[in-house]
């Protein structure tokens, strides 16, 4: 993992939670009417996704935005049917995205929760889901203390990746049927771990994703919500058990700084929800100051399936309790108020590159100059690379060694310390230019159009690199290493 320092990270203020059962949460709207809105398809990083806007949504208003992660062998679409989070959307004016991953990086669409290629920052899938963020942030006016990651089997194997390693980003999420941070290493130890919970130890990773936020600057609380079905045999349910458990690790650790149990040990609120053939039992947790950080619902007789999802939806138990609706009332509960700062304005930021697609080792030029804060002025302007290393400044240079798509994030902080991010992706592409490279006298170079003779010596075109005499006693060594552009070489 890397070491980025995010600095300026403000602790998100959490609302008191909201008293009584889940019916009693009657701020909440929980999808009284039918998804209305635009659902488009865009892609990123080589990813589709499909966005969801709720109609009449006021574009001047910042709105929260939930992301959807599905699990393996469904679609966004599929998927989108199946939660009907959209209708809890419509309900409630928030945006949602579906990222959907591809059968080329998954025969089985499962996106790749077992492996540090995929799950760290900056890197692989995680990087290009957070790039999803950054995009609809850029398109639409997005609340940034209420993004949200929500993911079912596989896609719930990433949300606690994500809401970690983007902590700066995300302000919690809900893990329906999956695992806990950093679960293993490899598909091997992934497979183990679905049948058998042999995942890390939930403390250690508890105090893993503790410190890894630390590290980027972020002391917040994460507000974490699990789901799981006893009967669940894909992945059995002690997964679930230790995701519960290294939530409250981590919580407990961002409340006080200390392991001392101020989040955890028995739940603040048992809860009940037997409004559907399939009863669940529900736990909060609340932190030092009472409000609600971390809940638990166990639904029982329910294999592997989303909670209450519709039936035309693929892994769907419409006999439980609608989870999409349970995800989004513990999401409007533990919502940030700001109240610390309600007159300033969070900064844009806007990263570009002076090319999207590069060879190993060419120089690109990262540019930040057109980030902007409108009641203030930005102060730093950080740059966090996928290979382990970071830059400061407004405009810097950077180089890939080894091929590949490259997603590198922007972050810049206001001279009030509020934060905003932005990401530009570049691929790295091997040089496949297949052009001259030969010794010749520089009287042939010129005759054949690789250089060019001005005052009795010659220069090689496009390089302009002196030659030498022009006559047929002096020979040079020219490789064409693009159209048109020759330079003097050692060797081909």
């Amino acid at each position: 993992m890397e070491s980025t320092t995010v600095s300026g990270v403000r602790r998100r203020e959490v609302l008191r939670a909201i008293s009584g059962g889940v019916v009693g949460m009657t701020a909440v709207s929980v999808g009284a009417r039918a998804a209305s809105g635009t659902y488009t398809r865009h892609s990123h990083g080589g990813l589709g996704y499909t966005k969801f806007v709720p109609e009449g949504l006021d574009s001047a208003s910042p709105a929260p935005l939930v992301v959807m992660l599905h699990g393996c062998t469904q679609t966004a679409d599929d998927f989108r049917t199946g939660t009907r989070m959209n209708e809890v959307a419509t309900a409630n004016d928030f945006i949602v995205i579906y990222p959907e991953q591809s059968t080329s990086r998954h025969a089985n669409r499962c996106w790749q929760w077992f492996n540090d290629a995929n799950t760290t920052r900056s890197n692989g899938e995680l990087a290009t889901i957070a790039g999803m963020v950054g995009a609809v942030q850029s398109a639409h006016s997005i609340d940034e203390g209420r993004v949200y990651a929500v993911g079912f089997s596989a896609g719930a194997g990433m949300v606690p990746n994500l809401i970690v390693e983007y902590g700066d980003v995300f302000a919690g999420g809900a893990i329906h049927s999956g695992f806990e941070y950093d679960v293993v290493e490899s598909q091997l130890e992934g497979t183990l771990a679905m049948t058998q919970c042999t995942g890390k130890d939930p403390q250690t990773a508890g105090r893993a994703a503790y410190d890894r936020l630390s590290a980027l600057g972020v002391d917040d609380r994460l507000p974490t919500i699990v789901i799981h079905g006893t009967d669940d045999g894909t992945v059995i349910p002690c997964n679930g058990d230790q995701a519960l458990e290294q939530a409250l690790q981590t919580n407990d650790l961002l409340d006080t700084g200390t392991d001392n149990n101020s989040v955890g040990g028995s739940p603040d609120e048992q809860l009940t929800d037997c409004s559907n053939s399939l009863c669940a039992e529900g736990a909060r947790y609340t932190d030092s100051a009472g409000e609600i950080v971390v809940e638990q619902w166990t639904v029982s007789g329910m294999d592997h399936a989303w909670s209450g999802g519709d039936a035309a939806g693929t892994y769907t138990a419409p006999g439980g309790p609608g989870a999409s609706a349970l995800i989004w009332a513990f999401f409007a509960a533990t919502a940030p108020d700001d109240s610390d700062d309600p007159t300033n304005s969070a900064p844009t930021a806007s990263a570009t590159a002076d090319r999207t697609t590069a060879a190993p080792d060419e120089i690109i030029t990262f540019d930040g100059s057109a980030s902007a804060d409108a009641d203030g002025s930005i102060l730093s302007h950080e740059w966090t690379f996928p290979d382990d290393t970071t830059a400061t400044g407004v405009s810097v240079t950077h180089s890939f060694a080894t091929t590949g798509e490259r997603t590198v994030t922007l972050t810049v902080t206001d001279d009030d310390g509020a934060t905003a991010t932005d990401v530009v992706t570049v691929t790295v592409e091997s040089d496949s230019f297949d052009g001259y490279c030969g010794v010749a006298s520089n009287y042939e170079h010129v005759q054949a159009g690789r250089a060019y003779t001005e005052g009795g010596y010659a220069y090689a075109i496009g390089s302009e690199t002196a030659m030498g005499l022009y006559n047929s006693f002096y020979t040079t060594r020219l490789k064409e290493t693009s159209d048109g552009y020759f330079e003097i070489v050692s060797s081909c």
